[in-house]
């Protein structure tokens, strides 16, 4: 997970602040990074994290909100209204898609995650990754949506939805939740 995390922050083309949870620096600036001495280069998209855990009920299936941003370099994210979504600029053929969804450790039935596009599930892959994966234990599960290189229109957007079906409401938990879009051209 701290390697995927720096891959992201690795390729976004402006300074990213997130304070010190794992023990790197406080500011980065993409802009002075270099791969063998070549400037990185520009880069489009938008990571998103949960600004705290959010319970979801039992059953019924749940868009996850997202309330900080560690960059969005188009607008895509939107922190006071469908906190949810990451939208398609104007101008963007085609988007790469990622998620890593974090359920709280007590959770010991079948969870799902599901990618939905424009409020429908998007029908390509991936639909759904590791569901019921190791139900029954008491360690937490994470679930990891990479989607391929998508085909868009500018407005589209896309959400992640979580469904759990344990007898009471359970958490995905902040820390480790995040969502992203990397606009390919």
């Amino acid at each position: 997970m701290r390697t995927l995390f720096i891959i992201l922050c690795l390729f976004s083309s402006q300074a990213f602040s997130y304070g010190n949870y794992w023990g790197f620096p406080k500011t980065w600036d993409f802009n002075s990074l270099t791969v063998q001495g070549q400037p990185v280069g520009a880069h489009r998209g938008a990571l998103v994290w949960l600004g705290g855990a959010q319970s979801i009920p039992s059953g019924i299936t749940t868009t996850v909100l997202f309330a900080g941003e560690a960059y969005d370099t188009d607008s895509i994210h939107d922190t006071s209204s469908n906190t949810g979504r990451l939208t398609v600029p104007a101008d963007v053929s085609y988007v790469r898609l990622s998620a890593n969804i974090q359920w709280d450790k007590w959770i010991t039935e079948k969870k799902t995650t599901f990618l939905y596009r424009n409020g429908s599930l998007y029908n390509g892959p991936p639909k759904v990754r590791f569901s019921n994966l190791d139900a029954g234990t008491t360690i937490g599960h994470t679930h990891v949506l990479d989607s391929p290189i998508i085909p868009v229109s500018p407005g589209d957007y896309f959400e992640i939805r979580v469904n759990q079906a344990n007898a009471v409401a359970r958490n995905v938990d902040w820390d480790s939740t995040w969502f992203a879009m990397e606009i390919i051209q």
